[in-house]
């Protein structure tokens, strides 16, 4: 079953700061998912009006450390599965293989 089937609702979570030469090939690779919140830390260069155009809802946040940006991203996400993803990474959907994100339910 796959996740049309199952009628599974994903938000994807991406943590960012200055990464324009790499957020375009992510934010085309997860186009399927049904939300995407960008958690950056002030990007100086066109890291948001990128992610913006792919229909990105932009947070801005200062940065504290890895897993406290990581805990601060689900909380801005508004589905039921989330999708953890690095910005310079291709997670579009592999039959049987492997994204480079990770998948977590909210509990």
């Amino acid at each position: 079953m796959d996740i049309q089937q199952a009628n599974l609702t994903i938000s994807a979570a991406i943590l960012s700061k200055n990464a324009e030469n790499h957020i375009e090939p992510c934010l085309r690779s997860i186009a399927w998912v049904d939300e995407i919140v960008l958690v950056d830390g002030h990007s100086t260069d066109r890291t948001c009006e990128i992610a913006e155009r792919y229909g990105a809802r932009v947070v801005l946040h200062d940065f504290v450390s890895f897993p406290a940006e990581r805990a601060f991203a689900l909380e801005q996400t508004t589905h039921d599965w989330v999708l953890s993803v690095v910005y310079g990474h291709d997670c579009s959907p592999r039959p049987g293989g492997r994204n480079s994100g990770y998948h977590a339910k909210r509990a």
